[in-house]
């Protein structure tokens, strides 16, 4: 419906307001008690054209506008007319923010919040679709689809009443029409004069189809519930408004008719004139279609693709993205249906990985059947490694053994495209299915093309993910590995030094007492000396195999625990560096061996870093038991270091170790350090793995 068609339905809904018997005079008796407002607040959408909109420098305009501020000179009662988001507009008015509210259109769900006008105007409501889908012509073939709505109108709450429950609402009608325009949503419903404004203004004029109207709206103003009396003060100050005075305010904003006065003798050459000009403007206007419509594919496709590797780059599942992305394809065309299916690890087998909308009963009958030169569309494509098109399956011999399931499901026609990766891998195939037979044209070519390309791009990301993931829980097991073999190779040497020398050097010190004390005095006065070097040194041998054990595999580590183990390390290397070293903190329950060994590993490392480089004057080892799981926390007051610094250059080999440590149990290892702030070292382990 075009703008024209409002003026009627405007001007005789005005002009019904101000005969005699719709209210009472402004002087007269009924309205004795009312007392007139001060200043009238008008409150709408200010996203309405041509009702009422703002130019390019924000200012309020339109029908609205001109006409209320005609009431107020009538009146002589000033007016505001403020433009807002319709919500808002109908919030203020409820909340008593503003006196009257604009364009209502009435709805029994508005019927008990509003003391409407009678009728000025009839619009029409429609729903706007973008052309490459077809189908769109009653509220059923709407269902499935997304459509945008502004939000608060009578459109959303119409489309929601039919079971319309995919409604994404936005703030304004322009708004919403360029998010359509930018391929965000596909289907919008909006109020006809509006939804052309904005069409044309965005230059999507063809590339949007309409339905025929959904409804009729009828437009006018109203106030609050209880408000009677305002709203007949209201009405009767229209009532002095003239028919020619609302003419002109309607012929300000729709324009008048053409009208033409000249002479019959020229009007052969005006008619000759306006033949070619018509003539070039319609080669003009041919070419200017097939621009905006390739330039409008070009955006939808952009659209789409954006969509898709947003998921991509976010990690979404797999399965979720070609979901995604095959919804975007068969949006492309009516009754057009597709599937992905991907390559098993043996070559020889096609799964489904995507298929929105086939039957259930189709993909089952075909998930897992072998590849072959006789194995339908996809079957064969996956093949040959080639692109396979079957017009009909019901008469293609490539589907005899597929034609019975098909027929079942009504599928009459598929095409199938081999999905390469990198180095021309085969992944998969992509196929378009059809309930009648059908041939591929250009546009499904570009189609296919862009399909492929964005569904390999999507599995190549999972499989190298895949891939990296495997790699790490391997590297993780050989770590995990070589640390256990290394625990238990020192585990056993420290036994060995215990149970053999440890035992020997330790009967050798008693024999060597038991010698001296049976010896002659005299004797023993002249070898004294040597007898005090040799016990001393055969002590000092037992303290240093005790080091040496206790570095291979302290035994308080097993017998007592992380923290008794850390703070039996930490006295003899305090004392030994003339550093305090104070250990806090005790894990309970205990964690596994692993756990508790690799931490104590790298506490060891980090306070032996420490010694060599902090030049620190106090160090702080703590232990903490938290519900996410175990934090160890080695910290020093040295001179620290430069983190960015540190990163350019080659790790050091102590810093490596505690890494290895770290990964070979699956906790997570962090340095920070400033210069002259001192080092923290913090070993995270998750519960689960503790």
């Amino acid at each position: 419906m075009g703008w024209r068609a409002i003026r009627s339905p405007l001007l005789r809904g005005i002009l019904a307001a101000s005969v005699p018997g719709m209210g009472i005079a402004l002087s007269g008796p009924a309205v004795a008690a009312f007392s007139p407002p001060a200043q009238l607040a008008i409150v709408t959408d200010d996203n309405y054209p041509p009702f009422l909109f703002r130019d390019t420098e924000g200012r309020l305009q339109g029908i609205l506008k001109d006409k209320w501020e005609l009431w107020s000179r009538k009146t002589g009662i000033p007016v505001v007319v403020d433009g807002t988001a319709w919500a808002d507009a109908q919030a203020r008015v409820g909340s008593g923010g503003a006196d009257v509210i604009e364009a209502l259109a009435y709805t029994d769900a508005r019927a008990g919040t509003y003391e409407y006008s009678p009728s000025y105007a009839t619009i029409d409501a429609r729903v706007y679709f973008h052309r490459s889908i077809s189908g769109i012509n009653d509220v059923a073939s709407m269902r499935g689809f997304s459509i945008g709505a502004k939000e608060g109108s009578a459109c959303a709450a119409w489309l929601a009443a039919r079971g319309i429950d995919m409604v994404r609402r936005y703030p304004n009608s322009e708004a919403l029409v360029k998010a359509a325009g930018a391929g965000e949503t596909r289907l919008f419903c909006m109020d006809a004069p509006t939804a052309q404004y904005f069409l044309f203004k965005e230059g999507l004029a063809d590339t949007f189809r309409e339905t025929a109207p959904l409804y009729s709206a009828r437009l006018h103003w109203a106030v609050a519930r209880g408000r009677t009396e305002l709203r007949d003060f209201v009405q009767q100050g229209f009532g002095r408004i003239s028919a020619r005075e609302l003419e002109d305010i309607d012929a300000r904003w729709l324009g008048n008719p053409l009208k033409l006065q000249m002479g019959s003798r020229y009007f052969y050459y005006l008619a000759t004139t306006v033949a070619a000009v018509l003539a070039g403007a319609t080669l003009l206007l041919s070419w200017n279609r097939t621009l905006q419509r390739r330039v409008s594919a070009r955006t939808a496709d952009l659209a789409d693709q954006k969509q898709v590797l947003e998921l991509i780059a976010r990690g979404a599942p797999l399965k979720g993205t070609l979901d995604t992305l095959l919804r975007l394809v068969e949006l492309r065309s009516n009754g057009m249906l597709s599937s992905i299916l991907l390559l098993d690890d043996d070559g020889l087998r096609l799964r489904h990985a995507a298929a929105p909308n086939l039957p259930e009963g189709f993909k089952n009958a075909i998930d897992g059947q072998p590849i072959g030169e006789r194995a339908g569309s996809c079957g064969t494509a996956a093949f040959t490694h080639k692109p396979v098109v079957v017009e009909d399956v019901l008469v293609d011999p490539l589907w005899a053994g597929y034609r019975d399931i098909a027929q079942a499901h009504g599928l009459r026609s598929c095409w199938s495209t081999p999905i390469y990766g990198a180095q021309r891998r085969l992944l998969g195939t992509f196929a378009l299915y059809f309930r009648e037979p059908r041939r591929p044209t250009r546009w499904h070519q570009r189609l296919i093309e862009m399909t492929t390309h964005l569904a390999a791009i999507a599995i190549d990301k999972k499989r190298e993910e895949d891939a990296l993931r495997e790699s790490a829980a391997r590297l993780q097991r050989l770590s995990r590995h070589l640390v256990d073999t290394q625990e238990t190779e020192r585990r056993a040497i420290s036994r060995e030094l215990h149970d053999r020398i440890g035992q020997n050097l330790s009967a050798l010190n008693l024999s060597l007492g038991l010698v001296r004390r049976q010896l002659p005095e005299d004797f023993l006065q002249k070898m004294r000396g040597r007898f005090d070097d040799a016990q001393g040194l055969l002590e000092s041998t037992v303290q240093q195999v005790r080091n040496v054990m206790a570095d291979l595999r302290p035994a308080v580590l097993d017998d007592y625990g992380l923290a008794a183990a850390l703070a039996a390390f930490a006295k003899p290397f305090g004392e030994r560096l003339g550093i305090p070293v104070a250990v806090l903190g005790e894990l309970q329950p205990r964690p596994s061996i692993a756990v508790e060994t690799a931490l104590f590993r790298i506490a060891q490392e980090a306070l032996n870093n420490v010694g060599k480089h902090a030049r620190a004057r106090n160090v702080v080892v703590k232990l903490e038991t938290r519900p996410a799981g175990l934090l160890l926390t080695v910290d020093d007051d040295g001179v620290g270091f430069e983190p960015a610094r540190s990163r350019a250059g080659a790790p050091t080999y102590g810093v490596i170790t505690m890494r290895e440590r770290a990964e070979a149990v699956g906790a997570d290892l962090r340095i920070e350090s400033l210069p002259g702030q001192g080092t923290r070292v913090m070993v995270e382990v998750a519960s689960a793995r503790a």
